[in-house]
């Protein structure tokens, strides 16, 4: 009875198992057009073949064939996605975005085929962030005289996912200032100040590339040397200048040159000026246009002379009386070359000098001086007579022989200089609070003439005193090796001995006097009682007379 039931149900399952004709195992299918997403994983679905036929049992073989099979792999009836490691399926990479391949459907009885076409499209995705062109973001170069608005530069990046992109500058950059861009979408990097090269020779432009209707806003940045080229826009002007600043505009001010010549002599070379040879340039740095030279006002009918080249000012015959001429005020022009009309002047002083005829000196050529040591960081040396030490030189071209033009100054010779300094009247001061009692200096002090150039020195010898000792007064040093009490008992002997010269001296007039008058009485009466010696008498009285009045 059980065996009469299986043989039923297998009659049944028979009669409803599909019978195919031979050649009908691979119909059924169609060709497959799928999508699918670029950067999709290894084994990623794409598509199943609906043959008759079975794999599983080899009654057909399906086989993938194209120009893009690499990408595929079969697995039974499903095809997936073939990736390698070192190979992503990223659609900019692909020269067109499908993937194409045929599947071959084999009868394994028959041996009849049937292809099947197979169209895979890769979808974008927003993988990539703008890059900018190369020859968009080179450096530039911009002359200082471009106007307001003119167009520098054209910014141009390329997205690989076609996405629309959008320009930007980056405020937050030093010369973000500089530049402006009215329309994002263009590119278009506009000047916005103007450029100044004598201020800033190099400008560097930030600009940022991004895309516009991206929910990631992929961006891209690159950064644009910008050099500033000179223009003529600059006048000349005297060196050294001072630059002052107005309104944010640095403006030089002409320096004041100063010389001097003596009376009556001719100078046979140029005038040695201060701060400095008289010397012009063009304002504009990177030109430096020649500039000329010429005297406008003050010359005396010719008197100086100007090399337009040089700047070097001559002398073509002496002042005769610095009295009646004791200055020359030049006014001199420097103006371009290519260009008289930009021009820049100052003025030259010219001093008179009288003729140096004697050299500046010191009245002795060594001093000596004394400091006690003290916290103070700065005290004047003194004299042993207690005097501030002045080391004053004398020049007799002056009247009072003080020549205000000497200023004085340590040598570089004298040894621990780092601890005195002299001031310009003279005064010699030290650093006491670095003085160290018992020590010894020897400075060497110089006198210069500042208008002749003549140089005097002097040795100063300088002691320290220990804060202790007491001050010398009226004592010279040569002196201070006697005690006071040795100098005080040659003093009452001297005092002594000049009283006893003074009475002796008063005794010795008186005594005089009174001889002569008893002498003079005798030689009347003589002269009365006998006139032949009246002549000799008459003469000795004269004579005595003579002495009296000296006497008296």
């Amino acid at each position: 009875m059980l065996n009469l039931l299986i043989l039923v149900v297998g009659l049944l399952l028979t009669r409803l198992k599909p019978v195919f004709m031979e050649g009908d195992l691979c119909s059924g299918g169609h060709d497959v057009s799928v999508d699918i997403r670029e950067n999709s994983p290894d084994g990623t679905f794409i598509a199943k073949i609906p043959v008759n036929g079975n794999t599983l049992t080899a009654e057909i073989y399906l086989n993938v064939t194209g120009p893009d099979l690499e990408w595929f792999r079969m697995e039974g009836k499903v095809i997936k996605l073939n990736v390698l490691p070192n190979r992503p399926l990223d659609r900019e990479l692909l020269t067109i975005p499908f993937l194409f391949a045929m599947i071959s459907c084999t009868d394994v009885v028959s041996t009849d085929q049937i292809d099947y076409r197979l169209m895979v499209q890769v979808l974008n995705e927003n993988d990539n962030s703008p890059i900018f062109l190369e020859e968009s973001v080179q450096p530039l170069n911009v002359s200082e005289m471009t106007p307001i608005g003119e167009v520098l530069i054209r910014l141009q990046a390329h997205d690989k996912d076609g996405d629309g992109l959008i320009y930007m500058i980056n405020k937050a950059s030093n010369d973000a200032e500089f530049f402006r861009i009215d329309l994002p979408s263009s590119g278009k990097v506009l000047l916005s100040q103007l450029l100044d090269y004598e201020v800033k020779k190099q400008l560097d432009l930030q600009v940022y590339a991004m895309e516009m209707n991206t929910e990631e806003r992929y961006n891209t940045t690159a950064k644009i040397t910008i050099s500033v080229l000179d223009g003529d826009d600059q006048y000349p002007r005297f060196l050294p200048c001072n630059f002052l600043l107005h309104r944010k505009t640095r403006i030089c001010v002409n320096p004041v040159y100063r010389g001097n010549v003596t009376e009556a002599k001719l100078l046979y070379h140029a005038l040695q000026l201060s701060p400095g040879p008289l010397l012009a340039e063009d304002g504009d740095k990177g030109l430096q246009t020649p500039v000329a030279y010429s005297i406008l006002a003050g010359d005396d009918n010719g008197r100086f002379e100007v090399n337009n080249v040089t700047g070097a000012i001559m002398m073509r015959w002496p002042v005769r009386s610095f009295v009646k001429t004791p200055m020359f005020t030049l006014t001199v022009m420097a103006s371009q070359v290519d260009d008289s009309t930009k021009y820049t002047v100052t003025t030259v002083l010219i001093r008179i000098l009288a003729p140096n005829r004697y050299r500046p000196r010191f009245k002795t050529i060594e001093n000596e001086g004394f400091i006690q040591e003290q916290p103070n960081p700065l005290a004047l040396v003194v004299t042993y007579s207690n005097k501030p030490l002045m080391l004053e030189a004398i020049d007799q071209d002056f009247k009072n022989g003080r020549n205000p033009n000497i200023g004085y100054s340590l040598t570089h010779q004298s040894n621990h200089t780092q601890l005195f300094q002299v001031t310009q009247e003279g005064l010699l001061l030290a650093r006491a609070d670095r003085l160290h009692a018992y020590e010894k200096y020897i400075l060497q002090i110089v006198g210069t003439d500042k208008e002749s150039g003549d140089m005097v020195s002097m040795r100063v010898k300088v002691e320290v005193l220990h804060s202790s000792q007491p001050v010398p007064s009226g004592i010279t040093k040569e002196n201070r090796k006697f005690s006071v009490k040795e100098v005080g008992l040659v003093g009452g002997v001297a005092v002594i001995s000049l009283l006893f010269l003074i009475f002796a001296i008063v005794l010795l007039i008186h005594f005089g006097r009174e001889w002569n008058r008893h002498r003079r009485h005798r030689d009347i009466v003589a002269i009365e009682q006998n006139s032949n010696v009246h002549l000799r008498s008459l003469k000795r009285f004269q004579m005595d007379q003579q002495i009296s009045f000296i006497l008296q």
